[in-house]
């Protein structure tokens, strides 16, 4: 910092928009990860700040929310808890949800839970549809209408919508994990190459999440591009996976887990967020604009979003 002292940061939440920060203040350009290593040394220099929180604009750490070691020759308590970066000068991806596309898409939908067994092994379901199965009850009602008939046992109201990612940014979007580590799901017969790509949440209006769904990364692949952009990856076989700079990979709203289940929830005025790359395991240009806000209306039967606007997750 400014007196000079040579030393280390050490904390338990340093993250990708403090290697932001840091990479900016150095002049190397952009950050490709945060580490908490001691694999780069420095186990045995003093403590100089800890409990550091950047959000990624500031110009230096100095400008951060920190803590000053209160004492010195104190190292960092565990080795590693020891805070590094990666910077890169490369090209990167750049998410962003299409907002249209999500509003003009929302649907309210209710299945019967015998409908629903793959969505319920990968998760996609509020915890009472499990307790529902469990005692065959139905938290909702005790009957509903499917395509003009009557179906009778559990059902789960689901809350629609598609999900259209776009790729602004100056490289592909590929994910972390080799495919050599994907994992095989064989109810929806795909593999999962991120352990999440999108999470989708419903908020009450002091920001607690009453509903929320989560959508694994099936399979990433270019289905819309604008010209002279052209389509390179592909769900076919065991292709590599990905969305091409000027392309868009599409969930539409008929896709198992392609919703929240609100089966529980009351009718109100919430807020509906959908968040791309949520644990930021892929570095991009720019994380302003991985999240979708809407301002969400449900009476009970029906369901609108509105004033929706590009955010960080």
């Amino acid at each position: 910092m400014d007196d000079g002292k040579r030393g280390v940061v050490c904390s338990d939440t340093w993250g990708i928009y403090e290697a932001m920060v840091v990479c900016r203040q150095i002049g190397k350009h952009r950050a490709e990860k945060a580490t908490l290593t001691d694999y780069y040394g420095a186990r045995s220099l003093d403590k100089v700040i800890h409990e550091i929180h950047c959000d990624g604009h500031e110009k230096s750490l100095a400008d951060c929310e920190y803590k000053l070691a209160d004492r010195h020759g104190v190292a960092c308590s565990k080795p590693v808890n020891v805070a590094g970066v990666v910077c890169t000068s490369a090209k990167l991806p750049d998410l962003m949800p299409n907002l249209w596309a999500l509003q003009h898409s929302l649907r309210i939908e209710e299945r019967p839970l015998h409908a629903l067994t793959c969505a319920m092994e990968e998760n996609c379901l509020s915890s009472s549809a499990y307790t529902a199965r469990s005692y065959g009850s139905n938290s909702y009602s005790g009957s509903s209408y499917m395509f003009g008939a009557p179906s009778y046992g559990p059902t789960r109201k689901l809350l629609r919508f598609s999900s259209n990612i776009y790729n602004n940014g100056t490289a592909d979007f590929r994910p972390k994990q080799h495919r050599s580590s994907w994992e095989w799901h064989s109810c929806h017969q795909h593999y999962h190459s991120m352990s999440a790509f999108s999470h989708y949440d419903i908020l009450d209006s002091h920001g607690n999440r009453v509903a929320e769904g989560h959508k694994a990364s099936f399979c990433l692949e270019d289905v819309e591009c604008t010209w002279p952009r052209t389509k390179r990856y592909s769900c076919r076989g065991f292709s590599d996976q990905g969305i091409s700079v000027g392309c868009a990979d599409v969930y539409r709203s008929d896709i198992d887990c392609q919703w929240i289940d609100i089966t529980d929830l009351q009718p109100g005025a919430f807020v509906f967020k959908l968040n791309v790359n949520p644990e930021l395991e892929v570095p991009e240009l720019n994380y302003d604009n991985n999240a979708a806000i809407c301002e969400l209306t449900y009476n009970g039967y029906s369901a609108k979003l509105s004033d929706c606007s590009l955010a960080r997750g």
